[in-house]
C-alpha cells in the first residue's frame, strides 16, 4: 500500500515539473522587454494624440477614405526624436487627455493625408498604417469599457511573411481582426509578446482592452 503511495505520489510530483517547465518556456517565450526589439536612440515620430512611429524610412498607408498617404521623417511637420523622448511625451500627452471631458475627445483628425483616429470605437473603418521590416508603433489606452488602437496595422509585401509582433505593457489585452466582436481576438497578457498574423486578404490587425490600467501601452511591429 505504502509502495502505491510513493509511486503515485512519483508520479504526480513529475506531472507537475513537467507542466511547470512547460509554463515557465511559454512565458519565457512570450515575454518581452523594450530593449529586445526597440532602443531608446531609435527615431520616433510623434502622431497627434500620444502614439509614435518607431524606425527608420517612410511610413505608409491609407487613411478612412482609402486615400494614400505617406509619413517621411526628413519632410514630416510632426515631431521627429527618439524612442525616449517620444515616450515621456505620449505619457505627459496621456496626462493631459485625462483632464478633458472624454467625450469631446472621441476623434483625433491629424492633416490631410494623414491617419484619422478614433479611441472609443473599433476602428473598422480607420487609417491602415503598414509597417516595414524594423518599423513600428506605440500607443497608449485609457478609458472606461472597452477601448481600441487608433488605427488597423499590416506588414509591408517582401518584408517576411504577414506576422506582426504585438506587445502589452502594464495591462493586458485582444489583438483584433476587422471581423472581431466585441471582446474577441487573441489575448495578450502584460508583459507578453506574440506575432499574430490578420485575416487572409486584409492581413490587418489591431488592438482593444477593457478599461485598461492608466498609463498601459502596446507595441505593434514589423520585427
Amino acid at each position: 500500500m505504502n509502495k502505491r503511495i510513493i509511486m503515485i505520489f512519483a508520479i504526480t510530483a513529475s506531472i507537475t515539473m513537467g507542466l511547470t517547465s512547460h509554463v515557465s518556456a511559454a512565458s519565457k517565450d512570450n515575454s518581452s522587454s523594450i530593449n529586445q526589439k526597440i532602443n531608446e536612440t531609435d527615431t520616433a515620430i510623434e502622431l497627434p494624440g500620444g502614439g509614435f512611429l518607431i524606425g527608420q524610412g517612410e511610413f505608409k498607408g491609407k487613411d478612412a477614405q482609402g486615400n494614400q498617404f505617406i509619413i517621411d521623417p526628413e519632410t514630416t511637420s510632426y515631431k521627429v526624436t527618439t524612442v525616449k523622448e517620444a515616450q515621456k511625451d505620449q505619457k505627459n500627452e496621456l496626462l493631459k487627455t485625462n483632464t478633458k471631458n472624454p467625450l469631446l475627445e472621441s476623434k483625433v483628425y491629424l492633416s490631410t493625408g494623414d491617419p484619422s483616429a478614433s479611441p472609443i470605437t473599433n476602428p473598422a473603418t480607420q487609417s491602415v498604417i503598414t509597417l516595414n521590416a524594423n518599423q513600428g508603433y506605440s500607443g497608449t489606452m485609457s478609458g472606461n469599457k472597452w477601448r481600441y488602437a487608433k488605427y488597423w496595422f499590416s506588414s509591408a509585401d517582401n518584408t517576411g511573411g504577414p506576422y506582426l509582433r504585438w506587445e502589452s505593457h502594464g495591462d493586458a489585452g485582444l489583438v483584433i481582426t476587422p471581423w472581431s466582436g466585441e471582446g474577441q481576438g487573441t489575448v495578450i497578457n502584460d508583459g507578453q509578446a506574440k506575432y499574430i498574423a490578420g485575416p487572409y486578404i486584409t492581413n490587418q490587425t489591431s488592438f482593444s482592452s477593457h478599461s485598461p490600467v492608466k498609463y498601459s501601452y502596446y507595441y505593434v511591429g514589423n520585427w
